[in-house]
């Protein structure tokens, strides 16, 4: 975590295997989120991210049945897990992600962005843009 930044209340870290995290200089974490990493994810500068946001940069289990059934099943016994697919999530410096809003892997939410509470967001966010919806929508630009 990067020097000045906040972490408030209960916050659950989720890394598999190589995973990482990094969160920039004065950004802010509220309460209940819920940073899952397989493949990376990178918080800007004066970011805030509210109370019950979650980033997933992975699938969290496959998408096959009979992996998923294995997977299952690593879990319960403690063994290895088969590699899950991930693609890292970048939010850019000063984005706003607003709360309950899930991220999901593979996206960037650009410089100044606002991502409106309860959104679901499958695509890039372009910078100075408002996006609302699931799956998250341009509603309007900054």
């Amino acid at each position: 975590m990067g020097s000045g930044a906040v972490c408030r209340g209960l916050l659950r870290v989720e890394n598999f295997g190589a995973g990482t995290i990094r969160i920039g200089q004065g950004s802010y974490v509220g309460d209940d989120c819920l940073l899952s990493a397989a493949s990376g994810i990178e918080i800007g500068k004066g970011v805030l991210l509210a109370h019950g946001v979650q980033v997933f940069d992975n699938d969290s289990h496959p998408v096959d049945p009979d992996a998923r059934r294995r997977d299952y099943e690593a879990l319960r016994t403690g063994g290895p897990r088969e590699p899950i697919s991930a693609a890292t999530i970048q939010i850019a410096d000063h984005a706003w992600v607003g709360f309950g809003a899930v991220l999901l892997k593979g996206i960037t939410v650009g410089a100044g962005a606002v991502v409106a509470a309860g959104s679901v967001v499958v695509h890039d966010v372009p910078a100075a843009t408002v996006v609302a919806g699931n799956p998250a929508r341009v509603v309007k630009t900054i």
